[in-house]
């Protein structure tokens, strides 16, 4: 059996360090710092789970909201009744994409994913030409799969040509368990792998200046 003792990652090992200073600062002020509260922070420190960080940043699963931020100017946390609220026009559209075990096929109701853009106001470089078309939007997962959309396929006036939207309702009714309040669905991928369930963040990108 491989001896876990000598293979623990550091940044797991950082993160059992930092949960067990947290809680042992705690003990001691309420213990005045007395031998026995010394010991019991020992106890903490080398019986914390390892990856407990880890898996609190991506522990997958039914999200309940989605942060639409990065390089606009109107951050926005969505929920559910926001979507439904949205003064937006919603789109329909029919889907049919593979997935690894086979096919999936819906009508999907949902926003587009570029008027919840506009509706954020895209932050551009007025001195740099074309600014818009350099940006790319990630999309991240409830357990932290994220797939890349370059602004110029959502953009009408550049792309545009395959709708992009976050859906929210699936064969009129609203998404299941297993996907969320927000999924992205994508007309023109033939495959499922940027359609992402559960979304927790869609993040707009600029990249570096040379």
């Amino acid at each position: 059996m491989r001896d876990q003792t000598m293979s623990w990652p550091i940044p797991r090992l950082h993160n059992r360090i930092n949960v067990a200073v947290h809680v042992c600062g705690e003990t001691l002020a309420h213990m005045a710092s007395s031998t026995r509260a010394v010991e019991l922070c020992a106890v903490l420190l080398w019986t914390q789970p390892i990856g407990t960080a880890e898996a609190q940043e991506c522990p997958g699963g039914y999200s309940v909201t989605f942060q639409l931020d990065g390089e606009v100017i109107h951050p926005k946390t969505y929920a559910l009744q926001d979507l439904l609220l949205q003064p937006l026009n919603w789109t329909r559209v029919n889907d049919s994409f593979l997935t690894q075990s086979g096919s999936d096929s819906s009508t999907f109701i949902g926003i587009l994913l570029w008027d919840l853009l506009q509706k954020a106001e895209i932050i551009v470089d007025p001195g740099r030409r074309n600014d818009l078309s350099r940006k790319s939007v990630l999309i991240t997962g409830s357990d932290c799969y994220e797939q890349l959309y370059a602004l110029g396929e959502l953009d009408p006036r550049l792309g545009g040509s395959h709708q992009v939207i976050v859906a929210f309702m699936r064969d009129n009714v609203l998404l299941g368990e297993g996907e969320g309040i927000a999924r992205i669905i994508n007309l023109g991928d033939k495959a499922g792998a940027r359609r992402i369930f559960n979304s927790t963040r869609i993040r707009l990108l600029t990249p570096p200046h040379e």
